[in-house]
């Protein structure tokens, strides 16, 4: 009865996630035309291309396929329509900086299409992602097999993936998020097995598995390290609470010891005079600012004085050009009327700028200006005094318009999906000068330069120890995990209706509930053998699932291109996929009373497959049926 009701699971999945490979348009799902160039790039030149190699004629090809497929036409795209004779033409994101072992798997498994039409290349693609569904569900059966559940677990469990549209969307799409999810699988069983059982030859998987995902896609790196995890929880319970505590002890003074013994700089802000360190001093008690620190530029005997500089992004200088910006701040010194300039605006080769006289208490100053269109540079400059002194800077701004008249505009951290209607964007980052961050070590910035560079690392640093910017993502960022996870979708990034949201919300609320009720039971009986299985299996899902949404979570610390904020949304989460939907259908069982466990169950199975249903019917249908029409 079991393997006839599994077979009837892996036959629904496959169907759902072939519907969605059919009934998605060419070229919709995410970032799916720059997926798709990485492969046939390959395939094209019989090798792995660098990262600034591309094929125009490819490029070519796929953009013309876009516009006669009508991408452009789609009723939920803003994007201007393709010139095909740009001599700049770029089809979106250059995926050559993730891994290339997907791509190559894709580009030799399809190679027998090449010489077929560009959309019929990219269907066979998208078929491959379906055979490697089919074998990433096929070992979820194997691994709910390992728990030893009841019936009715193991079935809600596979009923839950099956019928996830999200899910099936992602795992249907060009993308390497599809054999990522699938390594993922393998990674939290070999890990689980070898913590059951250890022995040699799970231990070699086991690395054999953690390459593989440093091959697959980076964001499966931190999710790999289950398998150590599955090493520590392998051994007698002394052993493993001494090694962990031991763990966590470096990890902390790790991580204190970069903050502290690591050389700093001050984030976001560049010397620009030689031996001219910006020095950071707290602020007397006695002066209410905004900040708890300020910029400190002292003039030496001998030489010019310090300056620090923060250029604004190319991606937001577009945006300013040709409008009137004002740059504001306050300013003090620790002499009597000393004779000083206002923060500087430079753009081009011109620098507005005003001198003034300041003394010992805080003072507002502005300057206005307008910048032209054909701006190729723009930045704000700070000056230590004209005679020997020390001068601070507070509460710096840089906004579009004329100046506010007060000190209230946030960090330029929080960019403008984060603020309120009609609060003022500041453009300028650590404008109150708290924020001192490590240096990147040079060996360090040399690895991952291919990947996450320096720049990259002190924004992911200047972000996380940003109390006010943590305050104003997070929920935000929990909130676009949660509906990704289960209903928005990679073409157009529509989703559900909200009530459906509300809804499974619920359900996972309650399910969450008995997750922690379940975890205090088996933290505090004595288990069986079976129990055994099922603790150790339970709190190795648990890690897992920290482990891949904290991953997801962290994700929007990175901000590549200032002012472009990139959201994390449900699918970098589908590493977990498997533990999660685990721990929701164990922690929904362990709420129901016995007698009513089994149809409890079943409704949940029950009510996740009409979820599906009404996923394709009221958005997947209508948004290809309006696709279609606008043709």
């Amino acid at each position: 009865m079991r393997k006839y009701i599994d077979a009837l699971m892996l036959l629904l999945w496959v169907g759902h996630v072939l519907l969605y490979a059919i009934l998605a348009p060419p070229w919709q799902h995410y970032d799916e035309p720059t997926h798709f160039e990485y492969i046939a790039l390959i395939r094209e030149l019989g090798q792995i291309p660098s990262l600034d190699v591309h094929d125009r004629g490819l490029r070519q090809a796929i953009a013309a396929s876009m516009l006669e497929e009508g991408f452009f036409a789609s009723p939920r795209t803003e994007l201007e329509p393709f010139e095909l004779d740009d001599p700049e033409l770029s089809l979106g994101f250059n995926e050559r900086t993730h891994p290339a072992f997907y791509y190559w798997l894709a580009a030799t498994l399809t190679q027998p299409f090449q010489s077929k039409p560009v959309v019929d290349q990219l269907r066979a693609v998208r078929m491959l992602s379906v055979l490697l569904a089919t074998l990433f569900f096929y070992s979820g059966i194997r691994l709910v097999s390992m728990l030893q559940l009841a019936s009715e677990v193991r079935w809600a469990i596979l009923a839950s993936l099956a019928f996830n549209p999200a899910l099936a969307d992602t795992m249907s799409s060009v993308n390497s998020d599809v054999l990522a999810n699938l390594v993922a699988v393998w990674l939290f069983a070999a890990s689980l097995r070898f913590a059951q059982r250890p022995s040699w030859r799970w231990l070699l998987v086991g690395l054999g598995l953690m390459l593989l995902a440093w091959n697959v896609k980076r964001m499966l790196v931190p999710f790999a390290l289950i398998v150590p995890l599955g090493w520590l929880m392998s051994l007698p319970p002394p052993s493993r609470w001494r090694i962990g505590a031991a763990l966590a002890v470096g990890l902390g003074l790790s991580c204190y010891g970069a903050s502290r013994v690591l050389p700093s700089k001050l984030a976001a802000w560049t010397s620009v005079a030689a031996n001219s360190e910006p020095g950071f001093e707290l602020q007397s008690t006695t002066i209410v600012r905004r900040g708890a620190a300020a910029f400190q530029l002292a003039r030496p005997v001998d030489g010019p004085g310090p300056m620090l500089e923060q250029e604004i992004a190319p991606f937001l200088r577009k945006e300013l050009a040709g409008q009137v910006l004002t740059l504001s701040g306050w300013m003090r010194t620790d002499r009597e009327e000393i004779l000083g300039f206002t923060p500087a605006l430079q753009y081009n080769q011109t620098v507005v700028q005003d001198s003034i006289y300041f003394g010992t208490t805080w003072k507002y100053v502005s300057i206005t200006t307008r910048i032209p269109t054909n701006t190729t540079y723009l930045a704000v400059r700070l000056s230590g005094p004209l005679s020997q002194a020390t001068v601070f800077y507070d509460s710096l701004a840089l906004i579009v318009g004329y100046a506010p008249g007060d000190d209230s505009i946030p960090d330029g951290e929080l960019e403008k999906a984060l603020l309120d209607q009609g609060v003022p964007q500041n453009f300028l980052r650590n404008s109150d000068a708290e924020l001192l961050i490590p240096r990147v070590p040079s060996a360090i910035s040399g690895i991952t330069a291919r990947h996450v560079n320096a720049q990259n690392i002190d924004r992911m640093m200047e972000k996380a120890v940003n109390p006010q910017w943590i305050r104003a993502v997070y929920p935000r960022q929990g909130l676009a995990l949660f509906q990704g996870f289960w209903g928005i979708f990679g073409w157009g990034e529509i989703s559900v209706s909200a009530g459906w949201f509300t809804a499974i919300g619920l359900l996972v609320g309650f399910g969450l509930a008995g997750a922690i009720r379940q975890s205090y039971q088996f933290a505090r009986r004595i288990p069986s053998d079976r129990d055994q299985i099922q603790r150790l299996a339970w709190w190795m899902g648990c890690w897992a699932v920290g482990l891949g949404w904290s991953m997801a979570f962290l994700r929007v610390h990175l901000q590549p291109i200032q002012g472009a904020f990139i959201w994390s949304f449900g699918r970098y989460t589908f590493v977990a996929v498997v533990p999660s939907v685990i721990i929701l259908v164990v922690g929904l069982g362990s709420l129901l009373p016995p007698h009513l466990r089994r149809q409890g169950l079943v409704g949940l199975s029950v009510f996740i497959g009409l979820f599906a249903s009404m996923a394709l019917i009221s958005t997947l249908l209508p948004y290809w049926a309006a696709f279609k029409v606008g043709l």
